[in-house]
């Protein structure tokens, strides 16, 4: 029969080894957190860097265009990145054409897009992609309080100023009869996850 003495001994060495396993527990949980934050954050950088290089790339391949297109070295000019988008709105009857891409409205001034319609034009985008990206600012006068964000704001005028060739307006507003090259806000451009189809559940956008 064991003596008292060595049966406090046991039980205060059978405390310690808990005590020991419940420090490294503890430590291990906290490690194995901190790890998962530390890669989450990596991998955040890593899709940022390759974001900031495929719009690198993009810039010098729109000013390369230019220079191969007219071969002069002085062709290209100021550019800023936009979206394509058919100004003569989305056109229901083209269904899964990649070219009938248009958020805004229907061809011939035809109202806005139906929930269809949306899915669809959504499912069309494929070529300088405008992802679909909603923030809800609150803003006055914008339903729901959501803001298109398709494009970035530098002078901070809080309005969209378009790209592209179009008609030009004289101090009083009318139309001079001429068109002319515009250079407004830089637009998002989105990239797909395989940029070799259009935009789907299972090609869907990793950055802009």
């Amino acid at each position: 029969m064991r003596r008292s003495s060595e049966t406090a001994v046991a039980l205060i060495m059978t405390l310690i080894m808990l005590s020991v396993i419940t420090v490294v527990s503890v430590a291990f949980l906290a490690l194995t957190q901190r790890e998962r934050t530390s890669v989450s954050q990596s991998s955040q950088q890593t899709e940022s860097e390759w974001m900031a290089n495929e719009g690198y790339e993009h810039a010098k391949g729109s000013i390369i265009s230019l220079i191969l297109a007219s071969n002069n070295l002085l062709e290209a000019d100021m550019v800023v990145s936009t979206n394509y988008i058919n100004v003569n709105g989305f056109d229901p009857t083209q269904g899964t054409n990649l070219f009938n891409v248009n958020f805004d409205h229907r061809v011939n001034n035809g109202g806005s897009l139906s929930l269809n319609d949306l899915q669809q034009n959504i499912a069309n985008l494929l070529y300088y992609p405008r992802p679909p990206v909603f923030v809800n600012t609150n803003t006055p006068g914008q339903p729901e309080g959501l803001e298109f964000r398709f494009y970035l704001d530098l002078n901070r005028n809080r309005r969209f100023e378009t790209n592209g060739i179009w008609p030009e307006i004289d101090n009083l507003g009318n139309l001079t009869g001429k068109d002319v090259p515009l250079v407004g806000d830089p637009e998002w451009i989105g990239v797909l996850e395989n940029p070799d189809f259009p935009h789907s559940r299972t090609t869907r956008f990793v950055g802009r």
